[in-house]
């Protein structure tokens, strides 16, 4: 006896829809495009009372769940109903540390702790209107149970020190990401990321930080000493990049074109070609395929952090 096993066709990738905070427009999720009570366009509110806008389709897979409470035409109008709430002021369960996350973290609250998309665990200690510090994800949340309910292994944290000088302090500058996040490398290696810059991991882990200012960093391939031999490495450090920035004040974020060295995490003095009276703004990533949404006029000023480039 045979058989006989015929490919009708082949399956399409399902359909989701990507969605971004109103708030903290550098939270964005995946839900599913049948979720009831969507808007065919504009913007939600949550039964969080988070407001989120859709950006589009997309076939990743889903990564959030949403309870819809009511549409809205942009995140304008549902910001005018439902303000952005005070940020997060946590503790890192790995270290004596804290930090400031977004207050749009969905399904977490002042006593919980949650497991990060990193694999770092923290719990919620109060609000603040303070700024933000760093950017995560919620991977998974414990209410109200405390550290010990996360029950998870700290990864180890390495810095990674760029092959260029920065345009703050004129040194060589750290970032800080695990070896997972990096995607390959190892410890004392120079390596070239997927935007062609060059960087030396550290030898050792990295003790009593908790940030991973450069978690957005890729290893391609590996590379000769810096300076040593290595042209690519050192041409590159003239580049152009698109920079995502956030306001200090407000946390809008913008999308600029500047030249590579204004390190993630300091803040800058910048003035645009739309306004010429200088705001602070911290830098939190880069890459070389995003559109401006501001064109700079200047570069002013740099700073190690929000407060004190608000002069608080």
């Amino acid at each position: 006896m045979s058989t006989r096993i015929e490919i009708k066709a082949e399956c399409d990738p399902p359909i989701n829809l990507l969605i971004q905070n109103c708030c903290d427009p550098l939270i964005q999720e995946i839900i599913s495009f049948d979720t009831p009570g969507l808007p065919p366009i504009g913007a939600f509110v949550d039964n969080e009372g988070n407001c989120w806008s859709l950006l589009g389709t997309s076939t990743d897979p889903v990564n959030s769940v949403k309870i819809v409470s009511d549409p809205y035409g942009s995140c304008e109008t549902c910001l005018n109903e439902n303000p952005c709430p005070d940020n997060l002021l946590v503790d890192s369960c790995c270290q004596a540390f804290s930090t400031i996350f977004s207050g749009s973290l969905p399904g977490v609250v002042v006593g919980d702790t949650f497991l990060d998309t990193f694999e770092f665990c923290w719990t919620i200690i109060g609000t603040t209107q303070s700024p933000i510090n760093g950017v995560v994800s919620v991977d998974t949340a414990y209410p109200a149970q405390g550290c010990l309910a996360c029950n998870h292994a700290c990864p180890n944290i390495y810095t990674i020190t760029s092959c260029c000088k920065d345009l703050c302090t004129t040194q060589f500058w750290d970032l800080y990401t695990t070896l997972e996040q990096l995607g390959g490398g190892t410890p004392g290696e120079t390596f070239v990321d997927q935007f062609g810059f060059c960087w030396t991991i550290g030898i050792i882990p990295e003790v009593n930080f908790t940030l991973l200012t450069g978690s957005f960093i890729q290893y391609v391939a590996t590379a000769g000493p810096c300076g040593i031999d290595d042209t690519p490495c050192t041409n590159a450090c003239n580049n152009i990049v698109f920079y995502t920035i956030q306001n200090c004040l407000t946390l809008e974020t913008e999308v600029v074109q500047w030249a590579f060295g204004l390190p993630v995490d300091y803040s800058f003095l910048i003035s645009f070609t739309t306004n010429f009276s200088p705001r602070c703004y911290k830098i939190i990533s880069w890459d070389n395929t995003s559109l401006p949404t501001k064109i700079i006029d200047a570069v002013e000023d740099c700073f190690e952090n929000c407060i004190s480039c608000l002069g608080g």
